[in-house]
């Protein structure tokens, strides 16, 4: 089974400690939490005595949402959890609201959804973390993308290839940035009820060729 939390040293997923819930989940702010993480583990006492987590002093898209405190970058463009064992040298994810069992044994909506070849091609041509994620939060459009891929010509590995699937992650990353509500699910069920509910959900599904303004063209030629 594919590793899609951490793949390798390029880049990772932190949308099941609450990342995507952010109300504000462009780039600039994100980056902008998780530069803040180890100010925010290095005084973890004040949510424990305040109650002051992050979901209680930022703009959530889920009043019922929880953004883990102790995430942040762990090396250059890798985010992860600040006080994993294989990163502090103990566990002590039991100071989260999740714990060390959950936090070990969850697994995304992307695991059972995404095809197994799909998977091998995100990792082998996404390196940045935060496409990386948009492409994991929302399975069943990156599938679509992959596809669309696929019928241009379009070979994994080749930097046409990358350079184009960059490019529809980016574009679908503003679209998700525009829906109401949540953007990332955290079972398989909620992701389907999302989309069978919400028609306007599959109209965020990012053509990697679309029109120009002016009429023909594609992100290739961009």
């Amino acid at each position: 089974m594919h590793n899609l939390c951490m793949p390798d040293k390029r880049k990772s997923c932190a949308a099941c400690c609450g990342l995507m819930n952010h109300s504000d989940i462009s780039r600039e702010n994100l980056t902008g939490f998780l530069n803040d993480g180890n100010f925010r583990t290095a005084n973890y006492w004040r949510y424990q005595i305040e109650g002051s987590y992050p979901e209680q002093t930022t703009s959530c898209r889920d009043d019922f949402t929880h953004i883990c405190p102790f995430q942040g970058f762990i090396d250059d463009g890798l985010p992860g959890c600040l006080v994993h064992p294989q990163v502090v040298g103990e566990d002590q994810r039991d100071m989260g609201l999740f714990g060390a069992i959950v936090c070990g044994r969850y697994l995304c909506p992307a695991y059972e959804i995404l095809r197994h070849e799909t998977k091998a091609i995100l990792i082998e041509n996404l390196d940045d973390w935060y496409l990386y994620t948009i492409a994991i939060i929302d399975p069943i459009a990156t599938e679509r993308m992959i596809d669309r891929l696929h019928e241009e010509g379009l070979h994994n590995g080749d930097e046409p290839f990358k350079q184009t699937l960059d490019s529809a992650l980016a574009i679908h990353a503003k679209k998700l940035g525009k829906r109401n509500g949540n953007v990332f699910c955290y079972s398989r069920e909620e992701y389907a009820f999302q989309y069978k509910s919400s028609p306007e959900n599959l109209k965020c599904v990012s053509d990697p060729f679309p029109e120009s303004p002016a009429g023909g063209g594609d992100l290739r030629q961009r």
